[in-house]
C-alpha cells in the first residue's frame, strides 16, 4: 500500500520511510504543491511545518475520499480541530500513530461490503423489521394478530415424553 508524504524535509522523510516500512506500508515522497494525494498514492501524509499555509488550504479542498494524516509541531487546536473536521488524523509529532491510523483507513477501504451484510447491520442498528416478517412491535400490527398468526406448541402430558417423528 504506497502513501505519499508532502514534505521538503529530508531528515523527516527518511524516518517516515523507516515507520512506514515497519507498517508494512510503502512510502513515496511528494511535492507539497501538487496534489493532496499524489497519482499512485492511496493516501497521503502531511508534513505541516514545511507546508506554506496556501497549500494546506488547497490541499484540504481536494482530498477527495484519500485517507490524510498530518503532523507538524506548531498544531494549534483550531487547526486540529479544522483537520479534524476534513477527516485528517493529526499529530504534533512524526510517529507510529500515523501510519498505524493511515494503514487502518487503507484496510477498511479495502474491504469489500456485501449487500446482505450491509442491510443487517442497517436492522440491527435501526431495530428495523424486514416487511415479511411477523413482529409483535412492527408498526400496522397487534401483539394478539402476532399470537394467533403464530403456532403454539402442543402442550405435554405430565409425565411423558415428547412423541417421536
Amino acid at each position: 500500500m504506497r502513501i505519499a508524504y508532502l514534505s521538503t524535509d529530508e531528515v523527516n522523510a527518511a524516518l517516515a520511510g523507516q515507520l512506514a516500512a515497519a507498517c508494512g506500508l510503502d512510502l513515496s515522497l511528494a511535492d507539497p504543491r501538487g496534489a493532496a494525494c499524489p497519482e499512485g498514492a492511496r493516501a497521503a501524509l502531511f508534513d505541516l511545518d514545511f507546508l506554506p499555509r496556501e497549500h494546506l488550504e488547497r490541499l484540504l479542498m481536494e482530498l477527495g475520499g484519500c485517507p490524510v494524516a498530518a503532523h507538524g509541531y506548531n498544531l494549534g487546536d483550531g487547526l486540529r480541530r479544522r483537520l479534524k473536521a476534513a477527516g485528517v488524523f493529526a499529530r504534533r509529532r512524526l510517529a507510529p500513530p500515523l501510519f498505524k491510523w493511515l494503514r487502518a483507513a487503507l484496510v477498511r477501504q479495502a474491504q469489500p461490503q456485501h449487500k446482505g451484510e450491509a442491510e443487517d447491520v442497517v436492522i440491527r442498528a435501526l431495530k428495523v423489521v424486514p416487511p415479511d416478517s411477523p413482529h409483535p412491535h412492527r408498526p400496522g400490527t397487534n401483539s394478539s394478530e402476532h399470537a394467533a398468526a403464530t403456532p403454539s406448541p402442543a402442550p405435554e402430558r405430565a409425565g411423558q415424553s415428547p412423541p417421536l417423528v
